[in-house]
Formats: structure tokens, C-alpha cells, sequence
């Protein structure tokens, strides 16, 4: 009996070094990475997201991301910033399952991969 609490202990231990090491991959990603639900609802985003957005997460968070989740190979997304700074940024979609309150949900996952340029370089 002893044996199964230690090596459920070990588990559990690997499981949130795991944890840990996927959340320091997502969150400290240059690429800007957002999770929205099937309804464009978003889920999680990371500071690099954050910055391209011009948003702090608790802005972002909970609204609707705004902009097409079709999984095709890249498309060009005009961003306005906060400040009214209009961008042009590069956005890849892949579809993932998230789990949230003990249910899955069919979500999908933005990769903001960087700004193409900002408006003004594009008038130029």
C-alpha cells in the first residue's frame, strides 16, 4: 500500500513539472498564441498576443476574438490597436480540443505568428 501512494505521489509530481514546462512554452513564446472556442470566444492568451493586440489580458479574455478560425495555411489580419494604430499581422489556425470546467470543448488555437508591417510601411 505504501508503494502505490509513493509512486501516485511521483505521478502527480511529473505531472505538474509537465504543466509548468508547457505553460513556460505558451506563455513565453515571441509568437502570439490565443485559444478561442467553437463560438470565437477567447480562452487563454499570452503576452505576445497581448502586445500585438495592444490589449491586457483581461480585456482580451473572455471576448470574442473577432477575426475568422479557419484552419487554412496563413492569412493577413488587420489589427487596430488600442491606441487606434492600425497593423497588418500574419495568423495561422489549427484546431485543438480545451479542456475547461471538467468538459472539452472543440476550440481552436491562433498562432499570431508576428506584424507584416504597420499601416504606414504598407503606404509607403
Amino acid at each position: 500500500m505504501m508503494t502505490d501512494i509513493t509512486r501516485q505521489e511521483s505521478e502527480t509530481k511529473t505531472l505538474r513539472v509537465s504543466e509548468r514546462q508547457l505553460a513556460q512554452v505558451i506563455f513565453n513564446n515571441s509568437d502570439g498564441i490565443i485559444v478561442a472556442d467553437a463560438e470565437g470566444i477567447v480562452r487563454l492568451v499570452n503576452p505576445a498576443a497581448e502586445t500585438l493586440f495592444g490589449r491586457d489580458p483581461g480585456f482580451i479574455v473572455g471576448s470574442l476574438f473577432g477575426f475568422p478560425l479557419v484552419d487554412v495555411e496563413t492569412t493577413e489580419l488587420d489589427v487596430v490597436l488600442q491606441s487606434g494604430e492600425p497593423r497588418i499581422a500574419e495568423m495561422r489556425v489549427t484546431q485543438t480540443e480545451w479542456m475547461e470546467k471538467f468538459f472539452d470543448r472543440k476550440s481552436f488555437t491562433a498562432a499570431v505568428a508576428r506584424v507584416l508591417k504597420s499601416c504606414r510601411e504598407k503606404e509607403v
